[in-house]
């Protein structure tokens, strides 16, 4: 695999099938909570309502079981992020603070203790980065931006971040043209000045 900017590598690629999986479970088990619900707010129930809550439920379960799995293993794809990856998600310096720490130390004690804070205040800014995470990882999904080329999503996220054309430019090491170029095709692909 050619090593074109950090969004190709084979780490990021890891964390990105495990949260766009965890992703698409959770969308699952919602379609499916309205589908129980739809059914239950009916007025008058058949066999087959009967039949459809039971199945409906087991799915809806295994669906809770699949999305735990998932956010595991997500987890786990985290700590294999590099600090450039990080900065994509626009953290404050105590997240990525305490990010990068975490793939340091497995326990939030020890972070608690390097920082001078409280473990549970640690765990709560830990999450907050995972919850970036996803979010980073649901918006990309939702605006199709799986249909860029690494080279593409690294201008649609630092243009995100509020940098100019130039600024990427500088940058990713390439012209202000070339930017300019691939941020039409970008607008192009996903439909609109996203």
């Amino acid at each position: 695999m050619a090593k074109t900017s950090s969004m190709s590598l084979g780490n990021d690629e890891r964390w990105g099938t495990w949260a766009e999986i965890k992703v698409q479970y959770n969308q699952s088990l919602k379609k499916i909570e309205y589908f129980i619900s739809d059914i239950k707010d009916k007025q008058s129930k058949d066999i087959n309502d009967e039949v459809q809550l039971e199945i409906a439920g087991s799915i809806k379960s295994d669906l809770k079981n699949m999305v735990k799995e998932m956010e595991k293993k997500a987890l786990y794809e985290f700590n294999t992020l590099d600090r450039k990856e990080l900065e994509e998600l626009n953290l404050t310096d105590k997240q990525m603070q305490i990010a990068l720490f975490r793939q340091k130390y497995s326990s939030y004690t020890k972070i608690a203790e390097i920082l001078d804070m409280n473990p549970g205040t640690v765990f709560k800014i830990y999450k907050s980065v995972l919850h970036k995470v996803i979010k980073f990882k649901e918006k990309q999904n939702k605006y199709g931006l799986e249909q860029l080329s690494p080279q593409q999503k690294e201008i649609y996220i630092l243009k995100q971040q509020g940098k100019t054309k130039s600024e990427i430019a500088k940058r990713l090491g390439i012209s202000i043209n070339s930017v300019k170029t691939q941020y039409r095709r970008i607008k192009e692909k996903i439909g609109s000045e996203k």
